[in-house]
């Protein structure tokens, strides 16, 4: 009986190792990301001055998609991230730090992501997780996911809306944003103020739909982007 139960044990213990019970994970990347406003930590609801604008700018909500995180050493891919679309958001602390698992030892100098969600996710219609439509992040089928949330008044209180999307050609809208690091552990800032001032909200105060206007401001978005 008690060769019985030892044999038994070890082999619960072999099948454990042979389907990877006992698999060893891989390294943690982790990926910080800091809303903010000329270097300034952002923060909702306070007003801050555009030289551009000639008007203080208050934001209530800043939401974004960022997706297909990538690993390149000396220009090539060597590792893409399954299944890594996160949803930034101003208003949600947690969604600021992100982790990433790659294999251990990779050696990387450069992180690429899109600023947006890809045209063949957007094809493959709604999913879970950050990209469920419960987040306030979907159009519809046929104008698939709002990249960009950014909404707030100008100082007499008027009111600005850019919700920036689009994935059909000629007016896909999403971005590849390019970092080089090789650390373990980034903060990236995302600053507003390269966005606001490099157009007139006087001549574009709302964008809610995809078209020529919404991948040209999306342009501009991807120029948020630093390592810190």
């Amino acid at each position: 009986m008690g060769g019985t139960l030892q044999k038994l044990c070890l082999y619960n213990v072999l099948l454990l190792f042979s389907c990877g019970g006992f698999a060893q994970h891989g390294q943690l990347v982790r990926l910080g990301f800091r809303p903010l406003y000329n270097n300034e930590t952002l923060q909702p609801g306070k007003y801050y001055y555009s030289e551009t604008q000639k008007d203080s700018l208050s934001f209530s909500t800043f939401r974004m998609y960022l997706s297909g995180f990538r690993f390149y050493d000396k220009g090539k891919m060597v590792h893409a991230a399954a299944n890594s679309y996160y949803l930034i958001d101003i208003n949600d602390p947690k969604s600021l730090n992100r982790q990433l698992e790659i294999p251990n030892g990779l050696a990387y100098d450069e992180i690429r992501f899109l600023f947006g969600i890809d045209d063949k996710t957007n094809n493959e219609g709604i999913g879970s997780g950050d990209l469920d439509p419960s987040k306030g992040m979907y159009w519809a089928w046929q104008t698939g996911y709002i990249n960009m949330k950014l909404e707030g008044t100008t100082k007499p209180g008027k009111e600005f809306q850019f919700h920036l999307g689009g994935f059909l050609k000629p007016n896909a809208s999403f971005q590849e944003i390019s970092l080089k690091t090789s650390a373990s552990d980034n903060t990236i800032g995302i600053d507003i103020a390269k966005y606001s001032n490099s157009f007139s909200m006087n001549d574009i105060p709302m964008i809610m739909s995809p078209g020529e206007k919404a991948v040209q401001l999306s342009q501009k978005a991807a120029l948020m982007f630093s390592l810190l």
